[in-house]
């Protein structure tokens, strides 16, 4: 009996000692105090702002998870939790007495709708806060940007600029040389879907108002290549949209899977080209894309295509894409699809195309002699095994048409590795394809360092060296690991000697002043962003400078509330409109 009494009181100290515990914890977890959290500065400011105060972060991925969870407050009261649950359930039981009330196996969602998704949000900018971001600096989040396109006729006071991005549609601006542009989405209930890969001003258009839109965002990738739904037309800047007609046709050479469907269906479209002599000739260049896969899980081992979905390729139409037949397959279909399509800007009966792994190609009646709408030839060898892009722009030069074309793969190597992305050039694009091929293996080798601008290449020119000291290291491996994903090459019309590269931020190579940014070792300021005003030739009077690095203003680094993030995947100029920027650093 004694013996049970002394188990009893042993047990009641021990619940009470379990008590006064849990109280002393709930009573510290009340106060606000940061658990598994410290700011980069310290913990003698982790109680200051992160939303105003850059650099602050977590200082581990674990301290990083919770501070995502639970911002902007310091922890989650179990008050919160219960009230959360408690209201999931109420909205979860509310759902399923509408879902019984339709027979279908819809949803109610989808018998409120009509079968169509609705815009719901979000409709204002999405801050991210300091304490979750990568660099501990607040700045403003967006889908990624895949397409950009500048009103020709872009002035001081007014000029229009639209995006396309990879998951938002399309958006537009009338000032975008303001310091703080008015940006509006257009007419997203248009839209069958808000994945934008091409976006193009028809050149026809003296008002530049008619704009094609290439749904779904095509890349070399597993699973952030989200599938399009075909091409869309504006004839009004963007402000309605209407679906074209996207035929499939078959012909003697290639066959469609699903003919009479829509060319272009569960594909991404890259490139759209509008013949400048004849706006009801267009090209639309399509590439493999994915549907109905989770991001997170797009490790390459899974690959989730649309059932049915017609070859990628190059697909031409005549009747202003009422309908659509394929006309290359990228090289007997080896290749994920097409990266850009483009008309000759001396002779639009000449259309030049790449694709991934197989280099740049062209169908030229007048210099190669093509006979038929299928007659393309090489112009430029793939330099990489897959998974290569080929990137080009064309721009007239002394009579001739000058190629601008970079060149790159997933490379893992760094700046010295063989697989490092490069910048080519020719002077000459007014010869025989086998003659421009040829000249490729001649070029191959960059020209002594003590080359200074005005060149002539009569053939191909690689312009990229491995050597940090020569004045071509500027393009060497500038979309590092992504040129798959983060490659492009610009030139804007009538300006033959102004080239942008565009590729992927060298994290290691920024200078410890860049906000929100550990140090890197100064060499450059990111090399995401590359301009050239002497055609990617040493400047003999500016201490051969090929390139100036673009990716931080030299005033303010980084713009305020704004990212630069790891990817660059476009450009466009306004000619006369307003000084481009230049950097503090050049490479």
């Amino acid at each position: 009996m004694i013996r049970a009494r002394r188990s009893v009181l042993v047990t009641m100290v021990l619940l009470a000692g379990a008590l006064a515990l849990s109280l002393v914890l709930l009573a510290r977890g009340s106060s606000g105090s940061r658990t598994g959290f410290v700011g980069k500065l310290g913990a003698a400011e982790a109680t200051e702002s992160a939303m105003e105060t850059p650099g602050l972060g977590a200082n581990s991925y674990e301290a990083y998870l919770q501070a995502e969870r639970t911002y902007p407050s310091n922890g989650i009261p179990v008050s919160v939790t219960r009230r959360a649950k408690a209201t999931f359930n109420k909205i979860a039981t509310a759902d399923l007495k509408r879902i019984k009330r339709f027979k279908q196996g819809r949803g109610f969602l989808w018998a409120h709708s009509n079968g169509e998704w609705k815009l719901y949000g979000p409709k204002t900018y999405g801050v991210q806060p300091g304490v979750t971001s990568f660099s501990g600096a607040t700045n403003v989040t967006a889908s990624r940007v895949t397409t950009m396109v500048a009103d020709p006729d872009c002035t001081a006071r007014h000029c229009r600029v639209w995006v396309g991005v990879s998951g938002g549609g399309v958006w537009e601006t009338d000032n975008i040389l303001a310091d703080n542009p008015e940006w509006q989405q257009l007419s997203p209930d248009d839209l069958d879907q808000n994945s934008v890969g091409s976006l193009v001003l028809d050149p026809t258009d003296r008002h530049h108002d008619t704009l094609y839109l290439g749904t779904g965002e095509a890349n070399h990738c597993s699973s952030g290549c989200e599938a399009g739904v075909g091409v869309y037309k504006s004839t009004n800047g963007g402000h309605s949209w209407h679906k074209l007609g996207d035929t499939c046709v078959s012909n003697a050479h290639f066959t469609c899977v699903s003919p009479n469907a829509d060319a272009f269906l569960g594909r991404g479209i890259n490139s759209i080209a509008i013949d400048p002599s004849n706006p009801r000739h267009i090209f639309v260049g399509s590439a493999r894309a994915v549907r109905g896969m989770s991001h997170v899980i797009g490790n390459g081992g899974q690959i989730t295509l649309e059932p049915g979905a017609n070859p990628q390729g190059l697909y031409e139409s005549t009747d202003g894409g009422h309908t659509f037949t394929e006309v290359w397959d990228g090289a007997a279909g080896n290749s994920y699809g097409i990266t850009k399509v483009k008309f000759d800007p001396t002779d639009p009966s000449t259309v030049y195309v790449s694709a991934y792994d197989e280099g740049l190609w062209r169908r030229s009646p007048t210099l190669d002699g093509s006979a038929t709408p299928f007659d393309f030839h090489q112009v430029f060898h793939a330099q990489f095994a897959a998974p290569d892009r080929t990137m080009f722009d064309l721009t007239p030069k002394d009579g001739n048409v000058r190629i601008y074309l970079t060149d790159g793969t997933a490379n893992n190597g760094g700046i010295s590795s063989p697989s490092a992305a490069q910048f080519w050039r020719t002077d000459n694009g007014n010869q025989p394809a086998a003659a421009l091929l040829a000249s490729q293996a001649t070029g191959s080798t960059p020209p002594p360092d003590t080359t200074t601008y005005p060149q002539v290449y009569t053939g191909w020119q690689i312009l990229t060296s491995h050597t940090t000291a020569s004045p071509y290291f500027a393009t060497d491996d500038f979309c590092t690991g992504q040129c798959w994903y983060d490659e492009d090459v610009y030139t804007p019309a009538g300006m033959p000697d102004t080239v942008y590269v565009i590729g992927s931020n060298q994290y290691g190579e920024q200078p410890c002043d860049t906000k929100g940014v550990g140090c890197g070792n100064g060499r450059s300021n990111g090399r995401e962003v590359l301009y050239s005003t002497t055609a990617g030739d040493p400047d003999g009077a500016n201490n051969s400078r090929t390139f100036t690095d673009l990716s931080y203003d030299t005033r303010r680094g980084r713009p305020p509330g704004a990212r630069t993030s790891r990817t660059s995947t476009t450009a466009a100029c306004t000619p006369g409109a307003g000084s481009i920027p230049t950097s503090t650093r050049s490479s």
